[in-house]
This record gives structure tokens, C-alpha cells and sequence, in this order.
């Protein structure tokens, strides 16, 4: 009887398949068409079945341990349906580029562009020895210029759709790899990289609109065959909240002047409702008719108001149209500085283009560097359409003196609509809040602002400790967002003396603190505290004295909530409420959000996709930035004048190859030190230009590349639509649970885009996903730095790809982790060498007939193990295999049904089972036979569930077939991976089996 050769059967199969093509599907033939190979399949698509394992990112060392369980587990489960009739797609490929890559480049002193090679090489080698039935024509890796030459043109897609726009706000940087983060990366306040602490820096970057989606991404996740805990996870991150955002003015008494346009008047239409607004909270307002009206002389109109108007530092101007000009003017001349400027839809003086009427011969000079020096905020409201201004002067105005510039697209054009409230929030100063309590406003007692809050700094002049608040704040900022929410923690806080907010339902002062609890990145930054009904507020409170107010009763009954109580934080009845009393919460949201002018809004915690990286190592974005087109509004997109994407023709933009690619930390890309790269011609006006120097977020690349396997040969598009619409969406897709809100997320969203943009028939990626559990290594994470990394390639070596295989199937529940142990892997070789013999000795004897108890125990098998494998509780199909071997080892078998014994074992050991299959006399490869099916009168025989003991105490349980002998039970019981652990090295004393019920080790 012949010893396995493991070492010899591999290589031998490998090359066989790989000559065969037995794992390629028909990706590019018609359902009519037929195509035979040399192993005589038919290469018919019937029924396309996507298999998809999460594109690896090949580490430095090349393929680990957990990987190859992972890829090991997928395969097992493909195998399955290819076996069951399914023409199984299962690709492979590399997701390349990144900062992992890079940093490890760093540090050996490689260039990413040659690390990059070695590493595919190394990893492919591995990959192929695991004998996984991968696709392998079909391969891709994200740094090949074919690849993300379409990487490139998704963000093209993006931009052109609206849905990719450049600004500056403040980002998460990490210090130690010199790049902004995404909020998913700095989950924590962390780098999820590196684990540095983030800081926070003001940068203009690019992002994607995916709070667009919001919605959708959330109301979809009920339809999806998903683990649970990551739709659990993803329904957190975007975080919908059901409320109203509320307006509590400052009591801060402002005066402001009013200037209206060219055809306005104050008597009729400019904007009586604004000035019935702040004059209700108290404000002074002057509105002058200004002289001269419907001409565009502004001289007359400024001197009258520089005659006729009073000015001061609580002075705010508010002006309209041509009015922003007389403000301007006036603004030159007066040398008292005032508290604000806010202009609406403000032409430019500028003369700027020959066909238009000369602008400073009508208007003359404007002091525009006083004006930015003596007033400290400055805001201009734009309508991005409109008929009347120019959006480019609105622009160039905000440009020349520095000004916040909001953005609108208002029903009515040009801001002549009966009632504009974006111009009131910015007039009127107001603490803004979110809240989805509507109903306790009258249980206000105090606000809290977060220490980043702008209103801290804005006002300071009004804030009597500044100095207090200001080391408060820096403090503060210090610590992880993490920190600043947990539970239990102990409140800190300063109160911002000086400073008051009304309170817009009873008129009552209320205190205004900074607070560290609350975030700026939540809501609006602001909370308005009701201690009554709020655990967080009520702790603040308690510990700073502040009111405690009960309006929510759980009767409708009179309630009160004390210092030395709980808050009540559930919906109940309003009391102490005034007209609102006795309405529930629910009925009363409604009428006091209409009560308090306040708006309804639904909100989300997700925010826009930053996907721009001040790193070497990844694709270049695809933009061009002309300053002479900016400077007369031209560009692809109005509302980003100066910006153009890349043509497609001009596609791939390449990754030069730069020496020094080491990150500058300056907030440049290593891009911008390459005048070559970065000198470009304009695609519209033919001018010098700039190309954008930073590169995509690698999750972009990943974010789409299960589109590009089966079109990985197409070259006229991203994915060819036929092939898409026969073999997407992904019927399974396996991966780690740790990118539920980074990839899943981010492919989710880019699948959606592309269906609006009718470039997909489908708008969710995967039907089907399941998330792997973690591998540890002696009960300890592994890592370098413990030294506890596992390289699988010592256990090829030693005990070859099945036997690797059929532990890592075996030691644990799929989707739960599991511990490595070296001494484990002994046990499934001792298996396979019994499974070797046996099929030796079947067909050396050459029975015609198989012994009844040995029939029923490889019948049951069948429909355990395909059911097990189905459910990925590969540990279980593996143990019932392990006992039907030994029901049937001493047993007469049939070639027949040995065969199918073998076809059970195929997915967990390809190669074996490969060679014992062609050893029987079968001609085709295993692989593309079909699953046994078995008989149920074999199944008469019912299952048993035996109790695992130790020491009496319950560690696990086991499904055996009813009657199994103690022998069988006991080394399936001691070769599990949780029984193992429990034992602790241990040898049993003694072993007490009860039949059909328990077994008890006793050590």
C-alpha cells in the first residue's frame, strides 16, 4: 500500500488545473454557445454564481495565517456550488496601493513600485500552493495603470455628477503617517493605521457626497442576507435622528442697518419679515430709503447713509443686491469698526471682461483691505443661479474680502422670495441646536456648547473669562472623542460668563457653558440641556448646580425630578409646559417645532467621504485646477469654477516613479515636489494649469473592484455590461467584520451612484455576506511585536496544503475566532493518512457492495455536510466525515460509494481528493462532478446531541449518529479546538460516556 505523497500530488495537480483551466468560468460566451475543455466539461453558462472572498491587501511578509483561513473558508464554500451544478466565479487579485504598503516601503528603504512586485510575486506563490479554484486569468491589482486608469474615471464620474467637490474644513491628520483620515479611519480619535493620536488641521481636500445617500443606505440594509452585526454596525455609523433644529438668540443687543437693491424699497419688498424678527428679540433696525432709486449710482446712496445712519461695534449690516455695493462704499469711508457685514448676492465692482459696462469708471475704488481688517466676520449668501448677479462675482466678492461664503439654490432667484431663513441665522446671533426631544424645551435650563464650538471665539470679546474658557478649550481639544463621551465619566465644564442666551419659548436668560462632553462633529455642536430628562445634562447639573426643570411626566400627573433622583428620560406627558400641557410627547413634537419657528429635520451622524491623501502611493486624482478659468467663472461645474477633470482619453493619469516619496507632512503630496506631474495644459482654455498632487483614499479602490474581475480583459469600460448583468450582483461575499463601516459602506454607496447614473441594473453590491471570526495564536492577537505571527508557508512544507486547510476549517466555527495550536494540526493529518489507506484498500478489494451500517453512516454524512457547509459551520462537516470514517473503516465499501465519501471531502481537501478520484478510474476532474445526493431510507438512523463535560462542567456539545460507540465519540470529542483549550495541555483521567447523551472527561 502506497504512502501520500502530499508534496508530489500538489505540485502535480496544480499544474493540471492551471493547464485545464478548470476553474475559469464561461464569462464571455452567450448562454447558446458551448465550449469543451480537455477535462470534457461543458463550458456552458446555465447558472453564474459569484464567489467573492474581500480583496486582499498583501502584507509585507506575504500571505498570513488568518488570510489563509479566511480564503481557505470561501473556497470551501465555492467548491460547494460548483460541485452543486453552479458555474462558480471565484477571482483573485490584489488591493495594492495604500499606506500599509508604503510605510513597510519606508522602512526597508524599497521603492513602493519594486516592494509592490516582490510582494505580488510572494503572495501569488502562496496563494497557488493553498489550491484555492481561483479565476486566475481574471486577476487584478489596483496599482496596475489598467486598473485604476478606471479608478480615475469613477472620480471623473463623480465630479461630473456633483457628487465630488474640494473644500477646506477642518479634517482629521494623522502625524505620523502625514495624511488626513476619513471620521471612519480616526474612529476613536485614533489612526486606524497606525493607532497615533489624530489632530485636527484646517485643509481643502477633496470629498464624496455619501450623506446624499444616507437615506437609502440605511433603509436597505433590512433586505439584506447580512450578519447581523454588521448591519447593526452600519445602521449606527449613519446614525438617523428624527428631530428639530431650534434657535436660541443671544443676548447680545445688536443694531443693524438693512440696504436694499435697485428696485427695492423698505416699505414693500425688502424682507419685512427680517426686520419683524430681530426687532422681536429685541434688536434696533434701520432701514434708510435710499435716494436715487433704480439707478446704479451708489456715490449719492452711500454719502446719504454715512449722513443719515449710526454705526458702532454692535452694528451688523445686512445688504441686498446692489445695496452690498452702497455698503461697501459706505464701509470704505466709515472708520468705526462694527461687529459684522452679511451681502446678498453681491455684484463685483471689478471689470473683469471687455463686454461688460466698466465697473470702477461707475463705481469707483472700494477700500477692500480696510473693510476685511475692521470687520471680524464677513459672510456672503450666493445663489448658485443666479438670473440677476453673476454666481462668479458672488464669488469674487467672498474672495476679496475673505468672507464665509454660503452657497444656496433658494425657490425664489436672486433672494427676492417673501421669506429667506438662511439670511436670518446668519444675521440674527443664535445658539443652534438639534435635538430629538423636541417636547422637554420647556425643561431648558442652561446650553452647552462644544469647546471647538466657533461661537467661543467669535464672541470672546463678550465672554468676561476668556482666558479660562480658552485654556478650558485647548484642554479639551487634547483628548479622544472617545474619552470625551464614555459613561460615568466625571463632567467638566466652564461657564461662558457674560454670555446669555434667550430662551425662545418663555423669554428666560439662560447660562451658556462649554462642555466637553458635547462634539462638534454631532448635530450642530450646540445641546440645549434638560438635566429633568437627560442622564448626561442631569450629571452636568448635579455637579455644577445648575436648575433642574421637570416637564415630562410618565401619568400626566404633577412630577418632579430632584437632585438626589434619576432623570426620567422616556416620552411621557407634558407638564409645567404652558399651553402644551397634557399633550404626550408625541403629539406635542409637531406644534412646538411650528410654536418656535423651528425647522424639523431628520439628521445622520455619517458624514461626506474624504477620499484625497497627501501621500505617493496611490492613484493621482484625476483633476485639473486652471486659474485664468476660475478668475472669469469658467469650469465643469459652476459652482467649482477653475476645475476640470481629466478627459477619458487622457486616462490613466500614471504614478510617476519619484525617488523621494517620502510623505512631507506639509499637507502636500510628494506629487507636488514634480513641476512635470503637476504643469499642465488646460483642457478648456488651453492655459497653464495645475494637476492635482494628492492622491485617492485606497478604500476607492477597493470600493469597486468586484465590477472589474469578470470584465478584467474589457478594455473600452470600467466592466462590460453584459458580463455585469449576467454574473452581479455577488451572490456570497466573505470578509472581516472590521470594515463594516469603511469598504461595505463606501462599495454600498458607489453602487448606488452608479445605478442613478444607469451605469448598473443593480443598486446593492452583495446578496449575501458573511463575516470570518479573528484567529489568535496561543489565545493572543497575532502580532510582530508579541511574535506570535504564523506564516503558513513551514506547515506546507511540513504537512502540505490539505492538511493546512482542513485544521483551519476544523479548529472553530467559521464566522466565531479561533485559536491556533501546532499541536492541532497532528490530529486532521492523522485523518487524512486514514483516509489515503482507506481508499487504497477500496480499491484493492474491490467490493461490489457496501455494508448496510456503513451506507446509512455515509448517506447521513452527505446531507450533514452539505448543510453544514451551507451554513459555514465547516468544524462540523469536517467532525462528521471524521466519524463516518470511522463507521465505515473496518467496513466492506463499494468503489461506488467510496466515491462519494471522496466527493464530501473535495472542498475541504482538493488535492487529495483529486488524486484518489482519478485512482478509482474517474476521468474529469472531482471538482466538476456532481454533489452526491443521499437516500433518506439510509436516514432512519436519528441524530443524537451528545453533551460535552468536563469535570462536570458543561464546555460543549456534539450531533453524532444514534448508537455511536465511545471510541468514535471520544476522538472526535478530543480533537475539537474548545475542548482542547478547556483541557489546558492536560491528559483525561478517566472518561465517562453515556450513549446518545454525555460524556464526561474527568482530569
Amino acid at each position: 500500500m502506497s504512502r501520500y505523497n502530499f508534496k508530489k500530488t500538489e505540485t502535480k495537480w496544480n499544474k493540471k488545473w492551471a493547464k485545464d483551466k478548470i476553474y475559469e468560468p464561461t464569462l464571455r460566451l452567450a448562454p447558446s454557445a458551448s465550449l469543451r475543455t480537455s477535462q470534457g466539461r461543458s463550458k456552458i453558462k446555465k447558472h453564474p454564481f459569484y464567489n467573492l472572498m474581500m480583496f486582499p491587501y498583501p502584507s509585507a511578509e506575504g500571505l498570513h495565517i488568518g488570510g489563509a483561513r479566511t480564503f481557505t473558508g470561501v473556497d470551501i464554500y465555492g467548491r460547494l456550488k460548483r460541485m452543486q451544478g453552479q458555474d462558480v466565479f471565484q477571482p483573485i487579485g490584489l488591493d495594492g496601493f495604500g499606506i500599509n504598503s508604503e510605510n513597510y516601503a519606508l522602512k526597508i528603504k524599497k521603492h513602493p513600485t519594486k516592494h509592490a512586485k516582490d510582494s505580488e510575486k510572494n503572495f501569488y506563490r502562496q496563494m497557488r500552493m493553498l489550491g484555492n479554484g481561483y479565476a486566475w486569468e481574471e486577476k487584478v491589482e489596483t496599482y496596475n495603470p489598467e486598473y485604476y486608469r478606471w479608478t480615475q474615471w469613477i472620480f471623473t464620474q463623480m465630479f461630473k455628477a456633483g457628487l465630488a467637490y474640494r473644500k477646506k474644513q477642518a479634517v482629521n491628520w494623522c502625524p505620523s503617517c502625514k495624511t488626513v483620515l476619513s471620521d471612519e479611519q480616526a474612529e476613536g480619535g485614533t489612526c486606524e493605521r497606525c493607532a497615533s493620536t489624530v489632530e485636527k488641521r484646517d485643509l481643502e481636500q477633496w470629498f464624496f457626497r455619501i450623506t446624499e445617500y444616507a437615506n437609502r443606505l440605511l433603509n436597505n440594509l433590512a433586505g439584506l442576507d447580512w450578519t447581523e452585526k454588521i448591519k447593526i454596525a452600519q445602521r449606527n455609523w449613519i446614525g438617523k435622528s428624527e428631530g428639530a433644529t431650534i434657535s436660541f438668540p443671544l443676548e447680545i443687543k445688536t443694531n443693524y442697518v438693512f440696504l436694499h437693491g435697485l428696485a427695492a424699497s423698505p416699505e414693500h419688498n425688502f424682507w419685512p419679515w427680517l426686520k419683524e424678527k430681530v426687532e422681536r428679540a429685541g434688536h434696533t433696525v434701520q432701514i434708510p430709503k435710499l435716494p436715487d432709486p433704480g439707478t446704479l449710482e451708489i456715490e449719492e446712496k452711500a454719502n446719504y447713509v454715512l449722513k443719515n445712519l449710526s454705526f458702532s461695534k454692535e452694528t451688523v449690516v445686512v445688504a441686498h443686491s446692489l445695496g452690498s455695493l452702497v455698503a461697501l462704499k459706505v464701509l470704505s469711508q466709515l472708520k468705526t469698526p462694527i461687529r459684522k457685514l452679511i451681502l446678498v448676492s453681491p455684484p463685483s465692482p471689478i471689470n473683469k471682461k471687455k463686454n461688460i459696462v466698466n465697473r470702477q469708471s461707475l463705481w469707483g475704488d472700494f477700500d477692500f483691505k480696510g473693510i476685511v481688517k475692521r470687520i471680524p466676520e464677513i459672510v456672503v449668501i450666493a445663489d448658485i443661479d443666479d438670473h440677476v448677479v453673476p454666481i462668479t462675482d458672488q464669488k469674487e466678492i467672498a474672495e476679496l474680502l475673505k468672507a464665509k461664503l454660503v452657497l444656496l439654490n433658494p425657490k425664489i432667484r436672486h433672494f427676492a422670495g417673501p421669506v429667506v431663513p438662511e439670511i436670518l441665522s446668519e444675521a440674527n446671533p443664535a445658539v443652534s441646536v438639534f435635538t430629538t426631544r423636541v417636547d422637554t424645551v420647556f425643561g431648558v435650563t442652561y446650553l452647552v456648547l462644544a469647546p471647538e464650538h466657533p461661537l467661543i471665539h467669535e464672541y470672546r470679546s463678550q465672554i468676561e473669562n476668556y482666558k479660562d474658557v480658552a485654556a478650558y478649550v485647548r484642554k479639551s481639544l487634547k483628548k479622544k472623542e472617545e474619552e470625551r463621551v464614555i459613561e460615568g465619566k466625571d463632567k467638566t465644564g466652564v461657564e461662558l460668563k457674560g454670555l446669555h442666551a434667550i430662551h425662545p419659548a418663555t423669554g428666560e436668560h439662560l447660562p451658556i457653558w462649554a462642555a466637553d462632553y458635547v462634539l462638534g462633529s454631532y448635530g450642530t455642536g450646540a445641546v440645549m440641556a434638560v438635566p429633568a430628562h437627560d442622564a448626561r445634562d442631569f450629571a452636568f447639573a448635579k455637579k455644577f448646580q445648575q436648575a433642574i426643570k421637570t416637564v415630562i411626566s410618565p401619568n400626566g400627573q404633577m412630577f418632579s425630578v430632584g437632585i438626589s433622583d434619576a432623570p426620567y428620560e422616556v416620552e411621557g406627558w407634558l407638564v409645567n409646559s404652558r399651553e402644551f400641557d397634557g399633550l404626550s410627547s408625541h403629539e406635542a413634537k409637531g406644534k412646538v417645532i411650528k410654536f418656535l419657528d423651528g425647522k424639523a429635520e431628520t439628521r445622520f451622524r455619517l458624514r461626506d467621504w474624504l477620499v484625497s491623501r497627501q501621500r505617493y502611493w496611490g492613484p493621482p486624482i484625476p483633476m485639473i485646477y486652471c486659474e485664468p478659468c476660475a478668475n472669469s467663472g469658467q469650469g465643469e461645474r459652476l459652482e467649482m469654477p477653475g476645475w476640470y477633470a481629466v478627459p477619458d482619453s487622457q486616462l490613466p493619469v500614471k504614478l510617476p516613479f519619484v525617488k523621494d516619496f517620502q510623505p512631507k507632512g506639509t499637507g502636500e503630496s510628494p506629487l507636488a515636489t514634480q513641476p512635470s506631474f503637476y504643469k499642465v495644459r488646460c483642457p478648456k482654455c488651453g492655459a497653464m494649469a495645475r494637476r492635482e498632487t494628492d492622491v485617492s483614499d485606497t478604500f476607492l479602490d477597493s470600493a469597486w473592484y468586484f465590477l472589474r474581475y469578470p470584465s478584467a480583459h474589457y478594455h473600452k469600460a470600467a466592466w462590460d455590461p453584459k458580463i455585469t448583468k449576467e454574473w452581479l450582483p455577488v451572490d456570497t461575499y466573505i470578509g472581516g467584520q472590521e470594515h463594516a463601516v469603511l469598504h461595505l459602506l463606501y462599495s454600498r454607496f458607489l453602487t448606488m451612484v452608479f445605478s442613478d447614473l444607469k451605469l448598473l441594473p443593480f443598486e446593492e453590491p452583495f446578496t449575501k455576506f458573511r463575516a470570518h471570526g479573528l484567529i489568535t495564536k496561543d489565545g493572543a492577537k497575532m502580532s510582530k511585536s508579541k511574535g506570535n505571527v504564523v506564516n503558513p508557508d513551514e506547515y506546507f512544507e511540513a504537512f502540505g496544503a490539505d492538511a493546512m486547510r482542513l485544521y483551519l476549517a476544523f479548529l472553530a466555527p467559521f464566522e466565531q475566532g479561533g485559536d491556533f495550536r501546532d499541536e492541532g494540526i497532528s490530529g486532521v493529518t492523522r485523518f487524512l493518512d486514514r483516509v489515503w489507506r482507506k481508499s487504497e484498500q477500496v480499491i484493492e478489494s474491490k467490493s461490489r457492495k457496501t455494508g448496510p451500517a456503513a451506507l446509512k453512516s455515509i448517506h447521513k454524512t452527505v446531507k450533514k455536510v452539505a448543510e453544514d457547509i451551507e451554513l459555514l459551520r465547516y468544524n462540523t462537516a469536517i467532525s462528521a466525515l471524521m466519524i463516518s470514517l470511522n463507521e465505515i473503516e473496518g467496513a466492506d465499501v463499494s468503489l461506488k460509494d467510496w466515491r462519494i465519501f471522496i466527493q464530501l471531502l473535495a472542498p475541504f481537501a482538493p488535492y487529495m481528493t483529486e488524486e484518489m478520484w482519478s485512482k478509482v478510474g474517474e476521468k474529469k476532474s472531482i471538482h466538476h462532478s456532481s454533489w452526491p445526493t443521499y437516500e433518506k431510507v439510509h436516514l432512519e438512523e436519528a441524530m443524537a446531541t451528545i453533551v460535552i463535560q468536563i469535570n462536570g462542567k458543561v464546555r460543549d456539545s456534539l450531533e453524532v449518529g444514534r448508537g455511536s460507540s465511545q471510541a468514535d465519540v471520544e476522538e472526535v470529542v478530543l480533537g475539537r479546538e474548545k475542548i482542547q483549550v478547556h483541557l489546558q495541555g492536560k491528559s483525561p483521567r478517566k472518561i465517562i460516556y453515556v450513549q446518545d447523551r454525555l460524556i464526561n472527561i474527568v482530569v
